[in-house]
C-alpha cells in the first residue's frame, strides 16, 4: 500500500524525497516529485490569477476616474465660459450674484478634479492595496 502523498505538506514531500531509495522506488520517487512540483507551482498560478485580477480592477478604476476627470472639466468649462455653475443640477449660482457660493463651488471642483487625475496617473494607492 503506498501512501496518500497528496495530504503531505511541502516540507514532508521533501523530506520523502531524500530518504526513499530512487533506483529501488522509481514509481513513488517519480510521485513524490510531482507532488512537489504541484506545491511549488501552484502559488504562482494563484498570483498570476490575483494579478490578472487585480489588473482587470485597476483598469475599470481608471476609466471611472477617467470619464469622471472629463466630466469636471466640461463642468469647469461651463463655469468659465458662461459665468454660472450648478450644484446637483437644482441650482445656478452665478458669479455676479453669489461670487463667494460660485467661487467655493469651483474651488470643490478643481480639488475633485486634481485629485481624480491624481489617482489616474499614479498607481500608490493601487499598490497599497495589493500590499
Amino acid at each position: 500500500m503506498e501512501p496518500d502523498y497528496s495530504n503531505y505538506d511541502l516540507k514532508e514531500l521533501l523530506e520523502a524525497r531524500e530518504s526513499i531509495d530512487r533506483n529501488t522506488h522509481i514509481h513513488r520517487y517519480f510521485k513524490i516529485s510531482q507532488e512537489i512540483d504541484a506545491k511549488v507551482i501552484q502559488p504562482k498560478e494563484t498570483q498570476r490569477l490575483n494579478s490578472r485580477n487585480n489588473f482587470a480592477k485597476l483598469a475599470f478604476v481608471k476609466v471611472i476616474l477617467s470619464l469622471l476627470s472629463i466630466f469636471l472639466t466640461h463642468k469647469l468649462f461651463i463655469a468659465f465660459k458662461d459665468g454660472y455653475i450648478s450644484w446637483k443640477g437644482k441650482t445656478d449660482y452665478y458669479v455676479q450674484q453669489s461670487p463667494e457660493t460660485y467661487y467655493l463651488l469651483v474651488a470643490v471642483n478643481v480639488f475633485l478634479l486634481l485629485f481624480c487625475l491624481y489617482l489616474l496617473v499614479t498607481n500608490r494607492w493601487a499598490n497599497k492595496l495589493n500590499a
